[in-house]
């Protein structure tokens, strides 16, 4: 939808992943800068890395899904930073996700079309925001919309 397209921007995300290192240094997810740095340890002690893409905006607003010198040499940084050493770094991936303005997502019937439903713009928070989310919106269609729906209204964005 046209409308869309113009409210939620495709937005670049990138990650490090690390060797398993010789202990734990995290027992549960991490973010530092206002989300902008984000890590966890996963079972066998890697460390997951991502973030930094504050560091360029205007090259991370996009759909191309490559990772980048300057961000990948950031978040090499922090590895460094949050380990005191220099793990091997085995993985390196980039990913898109959708980024509303104001950085809440869009959750409900679109105005102006009958039928159609939205859930996107999760500028982020996809995996934890998305499951809410599409819950929100089935039980909304099947007449029991949640009033917390009411904070993700599209209208805000698109209009009515």
């Amino acid at each position: 939808m046209p409308e869309l397209d113009a409210v939620v921007a495709p937005t670049r995300g990138q990650v490090v992943v690390t060797e398993p290192l010789g202990r734990r240094l995290f027992p549960c997810p991490h973010y530092a800068r206002y989300g902008y740095d984000y890590w966890q340890q996963t079972p066998d002690n890697r460390l997951v890395a991502g973030g930094s893409r504050d560091k360029t905006p205007d090259e991370e607003q996009s759909a191309e899904e490559v990772t980048t010198e300057l961000i990948q040499g950031h978040l090499e940084r922090i590895v460094r930073e949050l380990t005191g050493g220099s793990p091997r770094i085995t993985h390196r991936w980039a990913g898109i996700f959708g980024m509303t303005e104001d950085c809440i997502p869009l959750v409900g019937s679109v105005p102006g079309t009958e039928g159609v439903w939205v859930a996107c713009g999760y500028s982020g928070h996809g995996n934890v925001m998305g499951l809410m989310c599409g819950e929100l919106v089935a039980r909304a269609i099947l007449g029991s919309p949640d009033p917390i729906l009411d904070l993700f209204e599209p209208a805000r964005l698109l209009g009515s």
